[in-house]
C-alpha cells in the first residue's frame, strides 16, 4: 500500500511540475507605432490617450508631421506598428521589411476641390493641380482616376506640398485653383472660403470604376511579422485591434472631445470644423479579412512591376487563426 501511495504522489508531482512548465509567461516589452499627422492619428487619438499599455506591451506612439518623415521612418523597418498610405504597405513588402497588413484605418477621404465649376474632368487638361505626397496614395488615386477618364499625366500640371496642412492656405486664398484635399483640411478650407466646392469624391469614383464596395483603402495599419507572431496567442493582438476600433467609433461620435484630446497629443486638428470634417472622413476600421478584394484591386492597379498578371497579394495580409 505504501508503495502504491508513493507512486501516486510521484505521478502527481510530475503532473504538477509539467503543468507549471507549460505556463506561458510574457516578457515586458516596449514597441513603437508611427502614424502620419492628420486623419489617421485623429482616428486613433483615443487609443493613444488610453491604451499606452496593453497587458505586457507598452506602446510608444510617434506622430510624423510630413510624408517624407513617415516614409523614412517606415523604411528603417524598426517600428513594430505603422499606419501608412496604403501603397507603402506594398512597397515595404517588396523591400523585405516583413510588415503584414492588419486592415484599413480609413477609406478614401480625398476630394478634388475648386472655386470653379466643371462639367467634365476633361476640363482639367492644362490646369495646375495641387496634391500631397508625390507617389503616395493621394497622388496615385487621382492619377488613376484621370487615366480612367482618358486624361494622361502629361496633360495636367502637378504641384506637390509635403503635408496636407500646407494645402489649406493655398486653396483658401485661391493660389491653388484646383487641389486634391483630404479631410479634415477640406472642412477647414471650406469654412474659410465659402466659394470652394467639391468637384469630385475620389472614393466614390474609384468604387464605381473598380466595382468594389468600400472604395480604396487610404490608410493601412501594418504590423511587423515577428511582433505579430509574438503577440497573436497572448490576447494582445485582439485588444490592440479592439482599441483602434473603439477609438474610431469614439472619434466619429465625439468630435469635440476628440479635438481636445488631439491638441493635448500634438495632433493637428481644427476644433472649429471637426464636427463637419467627420461627415466626410470615412473613418471605419475594417479588418483585412473583410476587405481583401478592395486591397487586391488597389494593389493590382498600382503594382506597375507586375501589371497585367494575376497577382496574389495574400502573403501581405495578416492571417489570424
Amino acid at each position: 500500500m505504501k508503495k502504491i501511495i508513493t507512486g501516486i504522489l510521484s505521478m502527481l508531482l510530475i503532473f504538477m511540475v509539467g503543468c507549471s512548465n507549460n505556463k506561458v509567461t510574457y516578457e515586458e516589452k516596449e514597441i513603437r507605432l508611427i502614424t502620419p499627422d492628420g486623419l489617421p492619428s485623429i482616428a486613433i487619438s483615443k487609443a493613444m490617450e488610453n491604451n499606452k499599455t496593453i497587458k505586457h506591451i507598452t506602446i510608444n506612439y510617434d506622430v510624423q508631421k510630413t510624408s517624407d518623415l513617415l516614409v523614412s521612418e517606415l523604411m528603417k523597418g524598426e517600428a513594430e506598428l505603422a499606419i501608412i498610405p496604403s501603397n507603402l504597405a506594398l512597397q515595404a513588402y517588396k523591400k523585405g521589411l516583413d510588415y503584414k497588413i492588419v486592415g484599413t484605418i480609413g477609406w478614401g477621404s480625398l476630394y478634388l476641390v475648386s472655386e470653379n465649376n466643371i462639367n467634365d474632368l476633361s476640363e482639367l487638361k492644362g490646369k495646375e493641380i495641387y496634391n500631397t505626397g508625390k507617389g503616395l496614395t493621394p497622388d496615385i488615386i487621382f492619377k488613376e482616376i484621370l487615366k480612367n477618364n482618358n486624361i494622361s499625366e502629361e496633360e495636367v500640371n502637378f504641384s506637390y506640398v509635403g503635408a496636407a496642412s500646407e494645402l489649406a492656405p493655398l486653396v483658401a486664398t485661391g493660389k491653388a485653383e484646383y487641389a486634391v484635399v483630404p479631410e479634415p483640411v477640406l472642412s477647414t478650407v471650406m469654412s474659410k472660403n465659402p466659394n470652394i466646392k467639391i468637384i469630385l469624391n475620389l472614393n466614390e469614383e474609384w468604387a464605381k470604376f473598380n466595382d468594389v464596395k468600400e472604395g480604396y483603402p487610404q490608410s493601412t495599419l501594418v504590423i511587423k511579422e515577428e511582433f505579430f507572431n509574438e503577440i497573436k496567442d497572448s490576447g494582445v493582438y485582439e485588444e490592440l485591434i479592439n482599441s483602434f476600433k473603439e477609438s474610431e467609433e469614439f472619434v466619429v461620435n465625439n468630435p469635440q472631445e476628440t479635438a481636445t484630446i488631439c491638441e493635448d497629443l500634438g495632433i493637428t486638428v481644427n476644433k472649429d470644423v471637426i464636427n463637419e470634417s467627420m461627415k466626410n472622413s470615412n473613418l471605419r476600421f475594417t479588418d483585412i479579412s473583410n476587405c481583401m478584394e478592395e486591397y487586391n484591386v488597389y494593389f493590382s492597379t498600382i503594382d506597375t512591376e507586375s501589371k497585367g498578371e494575376n497577382n496574389e497579394y495574400k502573403p501581405l495580409f495578416v492571417e489570424k487563426q
